[in-house]
């Protein structure tokens, strides 16, 4: 009945619900003509990456999600070496853009504004299995800090770690990976600095996240890149910025930044 009254090319709008391995309509359904193609795609796309939970509840798009993420990872492991690196701020532009072309193609406008990411020496890059990639600002500090514990009486790399610690827009990632990197340090440099002569990373450190960023191990873990059709990446590439609606998904610095990572199709 409703195929009969329906242009071709028409979109439905109607709710989808999970019933066990099956997804079904809920509720009233209504439709647009084929002449407000722009508009839906444009809304459609803008709900995914505000709200890309509601795009991964589909387990296929999810499965599709990480596989999209492992192999960017893959990439930016095979351009630069490991999936940790620190890039002199200076360097920064001409190290981003030399990546980008590598990525994307000689062709692609080099993106990477540092704009937000505040005056640090270092920006550190951690391309994260589960938490995808961010940018950390002034990430080669508090790696001196941990390979030198001694330094953690100083107020300058005091204040680094307390940035990283207490900021709750900042991910774990940049402690734990620390922490992993240099054990021999990790005690002192947060007894100092929490003022706990007694505090180890190994009883301590996972309470110290829990209390310092609640938010981030609550969270379940998402792909930063949403797998997209290409009609609705097309869609995307046409509209301006502004008007995406695009929440980003990650990258962090002392202060609440966070870096978009553009869908992609598959």
């Amino acid at each position: 009945m409703l195929r009969e009254h329906t242009a071709p090319g028409s979109f439905l709008v109607a709710r989808v619900v999970p019933v066990l391995d099956e997804w079904l309509i809920s509720g009233s359904m209504s439709t647009l003509g084929p002449e407000q193609a722009e508009e839906v795609l444009t809304m459609a796309a803008s709900a995914a990456m505000q709200f890309p939970s509601l795009l991964f509840r589909n387990p296929e798009r999810l499965r599709i999600g990480w596989e999209m993420q492992a192999e960017d990872r893959a990439r930016f492991v095979e351009f630069f070496g490991a999936d940790l690196v620190v890039v002199p701020r200076a360097e920064w532009g001409t190290r981003w853009a030399e990546y980008w072309r590598f990525r994307h193609g000689n062709d692609a406008p080099a993106a990477g504004d540092l704009g937000e990411l505040g005056d640090g020496e270092t920006v550190g890059l951690i391309y994260d299995e589960r938490e995808g990639l961010g940018f950390f600002a002034d990430f080669g500090a508090l790696q001196e800090v941990f390979q030198r514990p001694e330094l953690a009486c100083q107020p300058r790399y005091v204040q680094v770690v307390q940035q990283y610690l207490r900021d709750d827009s900042v991910s774990p990632v940049a402690l734990r990976r620390c922490a992993e990197l240099y054990p021999d340090g990790v005690d002192a440099v947060l007894s100092q600095v929490l003022r706990q002569k007694r505090f180890t990373w190994r009883k301590g450190g996972e309470a110290l996240m829990r209390r310092y960023k609640p938010e981030h191990l609550d969270r379940p873990p998402q792909p930063q890149f949403l797998p997209f059709g290409p009609r609705l990446v097309e869609s995307v590439k046409r509209t301006p910025p502004g008007r995406r609606g695009d929440k980003p998904a990650s990258a962090h610095r002392p202060g609440g930044l966070r870096r978009a990572l553009h869908s992609a199709s598959r």
